[in-house]
């Protein structure tokens, strides 16, 4: 393995960081987070336009079901103001052997 994938979500009470070996890895957890967080659209700021409003038969107006969304992800993050995700691929740096010992030493 010579990267990781890093997923930095920034959100209103810090950001969270987490390291992946595969993109994948770092989507999925992406995907559950959006999951976890799905119904705060309801009551956050958002852009009410990017909101996935469904009508239903009465009239009402409520939150798209997180499952029935084509792209929850993009959806959750287009709609939500103050929220960010990232994903970026790092590279895994060659171990410095000793390299700790000489900067302690100087």
């Amino acid at each position: 393995m010579n990267s990781v994938w890093v997923l930095t979500i920034l959100h209103r009470h810090g950001q969270d960081i987490t390291i992946h070996a595969t993109q994948d890895s770092a989507h999925r957890w992406l995907h559950n987070y959006v999951e976890e967080w799905w119904d705060e659209l309801e009551t956050r700021p958002v852009d009410e336009g990017l909101v996935p409003w469904v009508v239903e038969p009465d009239g009402t107006k409520v939150l798209a079901n997180f499952g029935d969304v084509e792209d929850p992800v993009t959806t959750y993050f287009d709609a939500v103001e103050d929220e960010h995700a990232n994903i970026e691929e790092m590279p895994i740096l060659p171990d410095r052997v000793g390299l700790t010992d000489r900067i302690e030493k100087s």
